[in-house]
């Protein structure tokens, strides 16, 4: 579960990085080529560039709605504590309260700890992959800068069309962040769909922070999904958070 990323949410979040309307069509066009070819690397713990000096906690906030054709509606949500210190260390607590993940940078390593069992298993953070392609290399440093839902990524195959729209900026729970919308149309007859589908994501990204504080995913095949931040505090997390508790047994995970 730990080691599972959806690479559409992230993409929805590295293009609202884009500083300018030139950085998005270059982050578009790499996204194209990552939908043609499916090369990505996912590294276990801290997502790409550590951010040091901008400390915050939440509540994540993850919702799932499904409309079914009989009129049925399955809705589903969950709910968990991240944390970030000084140093870039991030803490991600699972939604049973009981499982927790700390990935230090400064150390290099990722620590998935269980209290029940009072054990934590070591990992060494994952080295990047170097890339030949320039314009894939700079798309991964951007996607593994934050984490988010999930997304369709829409590239230059047959009956699809992209569009991204800078939605700028505004306040959510306290921080300013940026706003991206990812729409792709599925023109009619491409899956043996009678009328176009759209898929739709929006994602807001703190500009200090550098997280996703909002995302919503639109698939009328689907349903909706969203991902949110909650009760943000911009308060250092206290030290004990990202140590392994004393008494715990650590073994180096293979």
């Amino acid at each position: 579960m730990y080691t599972r990323l959806i690479l559409g949410g992230a993409l929805a979040s590295a293009l609202a990085f884009a500083q300018s309307s030139e950085d998005l069509a270059k982050m578009k066009r790499a996204a194209e080529e990552i939908a043609r070819s499916g090369n990505f690397e996912y590294k276990l713990g801290v997502a790409g560039p550590v951010v040091k000096g901008q400390p915050y906690s939440a509540v994540v906030v993850s919702e799932n709605t499904q409309q079914l054709a009989d009129g049925n509606r399955i809705h589903s949500e969950s709910s968990y504590n991240i944390y970030r210190d000084l140093e870039g260390r991030v803490r991600r607590d699972q939604p049973t309260g009981k499982e927790y993940m700390v990935s230090d940078p400064v150390a290099g390593v990722t620590y998935l700890i269980s209290d029940p069992g009072k054990v934590a298993r070591k990992l060494p953070l994952a080295k990047e992959v170097t890339s030949g392609d320039k314009k894939m290399a700079e798309l991964k440093e951007r996607l593994y800068a934050v984490q988010s839902g999930r997304m369709e990524v829409a590239g230059p195959m047959e009956g699809r069309v992209a569009k991204v729209d800078d939605l700028g900026t505004k306040m959510i729970e306290g921080v300013n962040a940026r706003g991206t919308r990812f729409t792709t149309t599925i023109a009619a007859g491409t899956i043996g769909n009678d009328q176009p589908l759209q898929i739709v994501d929006e994602t807001w990204v703190a500009t200090d922070l550098k997280v996703t504080v909002l995302s919503k995913h639109s698939d009328p095949r689907s349903g909706t999904s969203s991902y949110r931040l909650t009760k943000v505090s911009l308060a250092t997390p206290q030290a004990s958070l990202f140590e392994v508790p004393a008494g715990y047994q650590v073994s180096d995970a293979k």
